[in-house]
């Protein structure tokens, strides 16, 4: 086998087999597990993260990871890295940065603080949709915010604004761009697009802050998904936002590269907001478009580093970020065997706790060289066939 995904000595991962041994890595050993991510054509990288992308600890800026990998290829480094924050904020600025996604890698390592604040099923859930979510803002071809001329709109749907609660668009004049909601049964978007791919964003909700409704999804007018909008934030604040709605995008892949039409039909239980209908650049023939996608494994942090204001039952460890870095790890596999340039990074295999602050969370400069190599081997080492 000539590579994988059109890449020389590229592997195929294994989904029951490659996270059996932590002690390898997902059952491989340490030097033969990083998928070789090309570089060519590339001279930006956009990191989004926490603090350990910040750089939090790292005594000067050329000893953070992620400014030592891109000093070791000479890449310019935009850092969205935002300390103390969680999935919320880099599904939100992602949403919002632009840049050249043929010319750039995306980093993203992210989750730690969520899971620090809360092991629930709904913080999971919001980790899980995060990242795919973040993953296909890296795939879009075109966009058009729910309340553009090419959407028709039925029934009484008014404005609303998704971007301060992490979408694309905010409220304006209909048409125009701007997200719409509808509290109405029976109300529907319906718009008309070509290509492979496509997708819906929605407004989500913790159930609790607020509780939206369900939506039924057709595409040439045959039934595709219910998609429902509650449980899949925990309204657990960050300090700064309150996680309590965020955004999800809802995606359909192989599709026949012709015209179709999408149609999105509120079904009642509360509120249906929209943010935005995207098309997909085609895993096949356009793969090169799409930003090279690196979602790193959420790393291991010591002791009491694993909770912030939990207590009891309710304090992370360990295994709650073997369970998220699992689901995290098929997640980035879907959209991989797709054919799309999303690649997994096993951090912990690279970093461990000899590379941890006294404050039992942050790296030190040793562990930000433990990290950038795990990272660099990506690009350096790949897979043996």
């Amino acid at each position: 086998m000539n590579g994988y995904f059109g890449y020389p000595n590229a592997r195929k991962y294994d989904l029951e087999s490659d996270y059996k041994s932590k002690s390898m890595i997902y059952g491989y050993p340490v030097q033969q597990t990083a998928l070789l991510i090309p570089l060519n054509g590339i001279n930006n990288v956009i990191a989004f993260g926490d603090s350990f992308t910040a750089g939090l600890n790292a005594s000067t800026t050329a000893n953070r990871f992620v400014n030592r990998f891109t000093d070791k290829y000479g890449f310019s480094l935009n850092n969205q890295g935002a300390g103390g924050r969680g999935i919320w904020v880099a599904v939100a600025n992602t949403q919002t940065q632009v840049y050249t996604k043929s010319q750039t890698i995306v980093l993203c390592m992210v989750g730690l603080n969520d899971i620090r604040r809360g092991i629930g099923q709904k913080t999971k859930n919001k980790i899980y949709t995060g990242i795919r979510t973040f993953i296909s803002q890296q795939l879009i071809k075109s966009q058009v915010a729910s309340g553009d001329s090419t959407v028709t709109r039925s029934g009484t749907i008014s404005a609303t604004n998704a971007q301060s609660i992490g979408g694309t668009y905010s409220t304006g004049a209909i048409p125009g761009n701007t997200s719409t909601f509808s509290a109405t049964a029976g109300d529907s978007w319906t718009w008309s697009f070509t290509g492979t791919g496509v997708g819906v964003q929605f407004v989500i909700s913790d159930g609790v802050f607020v509780t939206y409704g369900e939506a039924d999804i057709f595409i040439d007018g045959s039934f595709k998904r219910r998609v429902k909008l509650n449980n899949l934030m925990d309204g657990i604040t960050d300090g700064t936002y309150d996680n309590a709605r965020g955004v999800m995008a809802v995606n359909f892949f192989g599709l026949p590269n012709t015209s179709h039409t999408i149609r999105v039909v509120h079904r009642g239980g509360g509120n249906v907001l929209i943010d935005k209908f995207m098309t997909y650049f085609d895993a096949n023939k356009e793969k090169s478009q799409v930003a090279r996608t690196v979602i790193s494994e959420i790393p291991y942090v010591v002791g009491d580093g694993y909770w912030k204001t939990a207590s009891g039952t309710d304090k992370a460890q360990q295994r709650h970020l073997d369970e998220v870095n699992k689901e995290i790890h098929k997640i980035v596999m879907e959209f991989a065997r797709m054919g799309y340039p999303i690649y997994f990074n096993p951090t912990n295999t690279g970093y461990n706790k000899s590379g941890v602050d006294t404050d039992s969370v942050h790296p030190i400069d040793y562990g930000h060289l433990l990290l950038f190599r795990q990272l660099d081997s990506c690009f350096t080492r790949g897979i043996i066939k």
